[in-house]
């Protein structure tokens, strides 16, 4: 037998081979899967994780803005926009409360409270001075897009306002409160 038989010979064994394996599918070795998996995490060593600047990145500016809360307890005094509104002593100041933020809601009353540097003040209705709450029933204010309020204040100090709406059962379904600093006329704190 000549050497191109013998080599015809193993294509042809080799052709058969290719053949049954085209009727039963070829299967990958069963380590394929474990070099597959050391391949990506090799890969996935090389690349620089975004988690070891982040966290240090994150906690020192946690760490800055409460050393800016801590070291300036007085922002509110330097900044204007930050301070309670002043007003004068005596001097009749109306405030508006928006209801329409409350159109939604199943309110039955508001109720206002003040407090002993606050009172209320009206030209036609002088005993309603006398008074530190009033209940308003909420039929009262319908189609109203403001509750207006007329206080003014008694003496030097930090008035409140505080006006609360009830349910029908005398529940505080929300709040709002106002602050305000009252003082004598040319004065300043």
């Amino acid at each position: 037998m000549s050497h191109d038989d013998t080599q015809d010979k193993q294509n042809d064994q080799a052709l058969g081979a290719l053949r049954s394996l085209g009727d039963v599918g070829v299967q990958p070795s069963p380590y394929m899967k474990t070099r597959v998996l050391a391949k990506v995490r090799a890969e996935k060593s090389k690349r620089p994780s975004y988690l070891k600047w982040l966290w240090p990145s994150i906690s020192g500016a946690l760490a800055f803005a409460l050393l800016v809360v801590l070291v300036r307890p007085d922002f509110d005094q330097q900044n204007p926009a930050m301070q309670v509104a002043k007003y004068e002593i005596g001097q009749p100041y109306m405030l508006k409360v928006d209801l329409r933020t409350y159109e939604d809601q199943e309110i039955a009353q508001a109720r206002i409270r003040l407090n002993d540097v606050v009172a209320f003040s009206s030209k036609r209705h002088s005993h309603i001075k006398q008074l530190k709450s009033l209940t308003l029933q909420w039929e009262q204010l319908a189609g109203k897009q403001y509750l207006p309020i007329v206080i003014e204040g008694l003496q030097s100090g930090d008035g409140q306002v505080l006006v609360e709406f009830l349910n029908d059962q005398g529940q505080v379904v929300d709040s709002t409160t106002m602050d305000l600093k009252f003082q004598v006329t040319g004065a300043s704190s």
